[in-house]
């Protein structure tokens, strides 16, 4: 993945669901979108809105928060629907214009993100912090893509690595373990 360069500091981070939720991504993102803050980052959201009834777009702490109707844009088979929903992402990558595309996965929204990757020519790191089967990340499947065209992957535990390269051994050079950095 190429280096960051000085002043060089967009990151969309993109995740199923986002504060006021709580969870366990949610918990680190509360930790780590505002100490990337204050290192100079500067950063844009992109969440579900299937999730709340907060509006498309809010802010946390001076952070962008956008959120979309991913899951209702594909479960609906509305057309009209899913393309509005993939222009406005089109749209939010080409406006924030980010240098880093942090997709933490855990839903079907990273099929808006792959659908719209020629918007960025940003690098995307995709963290996985659930196991998977062959069923989800097979070659034909949208997480199977995902980790196929990720620049890097990161997982949370040797186990979850060790599971994931079982099942797309080809990734292995692209991988990497990098721990929650949660005090206990």
């Amino acid at each position: 993945m190429p280096a960051l360069n000085k002043g060089s500091r967009r990151v969309l981070y993109w995740v199923q669901d986002f504060l006021p939720s709580i969870g366990g991504v949610q918990v680190l993102a509360g930790h780590l979108l505002p100490a990337l803050t204050d290192r100079g980052y500067e950063l844009a959201v992109v969440a579900s809105q299937d999730f709340t009834d907060l509006p498309e777009l809010t802010w946390w702490r001076g952070i962008p928060v956008h959120r979309l109707p991913f899951r209702e844009s594909l479960a609906s088979k509305d057309p009209t629907l899913l393309f509005d929903t993939l222009r406005r992402v089109e749209q939010l990558k080409r406006s924030f214009d980010p240098h880093l595309i942090h997709v933490n996965l855990t839903d079907a929204s990273v099929f808006f993100h792959l659908r719209t990757a020629s918007a960025s020519a940003a690098p995307f790191l995709l963290t996985t912090r659930v196991s998977m089967t062959h069923a989800t990340a097979g070659a034909d499947t949208v997480l199977g893509q995902a980790l196929r065209a990720a620049h890097r992957v990161t997982t949370i535990s040797g186990a979850m690595m060790a599971n994931l390269l079982e099942l797309v051994p080809e990734i292995r050079s692209k991988t990497e373990v990098v721990y929650n950095g949660l005090e206990l």
